[in-house]
């Protein structure tokens, strides 16, 4: 299965909808995640045929909310010493979580479109 107009836009309209998230100075939590995801994809395709339409940079926003989500409902967060054992942008994603927690918790309220989000698989995106 290939991806869909209406699942492109979902991840597209999911991942606009993030708010901005100062990390100080000109940084912004969003689109350091999404450089994070940008980097960890370009290596993941590396020597593999691209994807009709699923783009890396359509991909690395799919990630950014996808672990976003994951690290907000998360009842426990990651120890520090889970650095060695976990993908440094997943570790980005819970500590960025930790960090502006309200925030995303409100973004997640008010968002519509996290059930589709959620039904959603990479594996399906990527075919």
């Amino acid at each position: 299965m290939s991806i869909t107009a209406t699942q492109k836009t979902l991840i597209i309209r999911a991942y606009a909808s993030l708010p901005n998230l100062p990390l100080g100075g000109y940084r912004d939590a969003k689109l350091e995640l999404l450089a994070a995801f940008l980097d960890t994809e370009r290596i993941h395709r590396r020597g593999r045929p691209p994807p009709a339409v699923f783009s890396v940079v359509l991909a690395a926003k799919y990630h950014t909310v996808h672990w976003l989500i994951m690290a907000v409902r998360s009842t426990i967060g990651l120890q520090v010493k889970a650095y060695l054992h976990t993908r440094s942008d997943i570790f980005l994603a819970y500590a960025i979580s930790e960090e502006f927690r309200p925030a995303l918790d409100a973004w997640l309220i008010q968002a519509d479109w996290v059930t589709d989000f959620e039904a959603l698989d990479y594996v399906e995106l990527m075919a």
